[in-house]
């Protein structure tokens, strides 16, 4: 989550508790399915995986504690999925843990990262970014062993395979590019706050700037290195996410557009705003060609989930789920 989202929750939840949710042994229902990430309360180890079922809007709640009697940990951040195995960061947790995607078993775990934010498989090895070591650790993929680490010039955010390299967002203002032995062999100044990575169809990467002091941007560039930027002045954006044929973010509780061959900022379109008080995460799920936009109310309530069309419609809203519902990740 954007790191203003982040310290906004930490406040309000360390004046607030909530009740933690009883184990018992259910496991996965067939059917397509969502893993929600819930970040829980800062500092309260209580961090949950919850599991959606859109079509339903059955949302079954705390399932990697039912799975493995355990908690998860303290913020979980963000996931990657690889076929069937499942990479979850807690990011106050310092740790990263290789899951069974289809029933949210543990078989691995690293706890030696200082506070991971994202990770991203490439080039066989799992890379992941981190908040205060300003450096990427790169991890075995079967064991969640340390392979190596490289030394970045500031904290690192969200990565991405971009033009043959990894492209990592580095907070203070760039996107570094990494070779697969680790060598940083380029830099593209962004603006500060670069949070938020994603390529269009077109080879084109997305970055998304968001920063409390110095505003928030949206950038395009192209792999020719031509860029286009949109700035949004004294407003904060975030949760970029591509559809089939537009990027998407939040400016505040509304979910904006902006076509991939946009060339200017008034092709940027309110695209929905709807009945959530709180809009937290949004991201595109491929396979279903759906979004779910999830809704963290006060940061102590259960959250909301909502499923959306490609034309905007709230198709349903998902069951009470856990504090402050985050990185939503189709299941296998």
């Amino acid at each position: 989550m954007p790191l203003n989202k982040v310290f906004l929750g930490a406040a309000l939840l360390l004046l607030s508790s909530c009740d933690k949710e009883p184990v018992d042994p259910q496991v996965l229902q067939s059917g397509s399915s969502v893993a929600i990430l819930c970040e829980g309360t800062f500092q309260w180890n209580n961090a949950s995986i919850d599991v959606w079922y859109p079509d339903s809007s059955k949302v079954e709640l705390g399932q990697f504690a039912k799975a493995n009697a355990r908690p998860l940990g303290d913020i979980a951040q963000s996931a990657v999925l690889n076929e069937n195995q499942l990479y979850v960061v807690v990011n106050n947790s310092g740790s990263v843990l290789k899951l069974n995607a289809n029933n949210l078993k543990l078989s691995h775990q690293n706890r030696e990262l200082m506070s991971p934010r994202y990770a991203q498989l490439w080039q066989g090895k799992l890379w992941v970014s981190d908040l205060y070591a300003s450096k990427l650790t790169v991890l075995d993929t079967q064991t969640l062993s340390k392979v190596s680490e490289t030394w970045a010039q500031t904290w690192t955010e969200e990565l991405t395979p971009w033009k043959g390299y990894l492209a990592v967002a580095e907070y203070q203002g760039q996107v570094a590019l990494y070779s697969s032995d680790g060598q940083r062999v380029d830099s593209l100044s962004t603006a500060n706050g670069c949070q938020e990575l994603e390529v269009d169809p077109f080879g084109n990467l997305w970055v998304l700037n968001s920063d409390m002091d110095s505003g928030s941007s949206l950038m395009r560039i192209m792999p020719s290195g031509i860029r286009t930027t949109w700035p949004f002045q004294k407003v904060g954006i975030s949760e970029l996410t591509l559809g089939p044929d537009a990027a998407y973010f939040l400016k505040g509780n509304t979910v904006m557009r902006m076509p991939f061959e946009a060339s200017s900022t008034d092709e940027c379109q309110q695209w929905v705003s709807g009945p959530w008080s709180n809009a937290y995460s949004f991201q595109y799920l491929a396979k279903r060609q759906e979004f779910c936009l999830t809704d963290a109310r006060d940061y102590v309530s259960k959250g909301r989930l909502f499923r959306l069309s490609l034309s905007g419609e709230i198709l349903n809203q998902g069951d009470a789920c856990g504090v402050v519902p985050g990185f939503a990740i189709e299941l296998p």
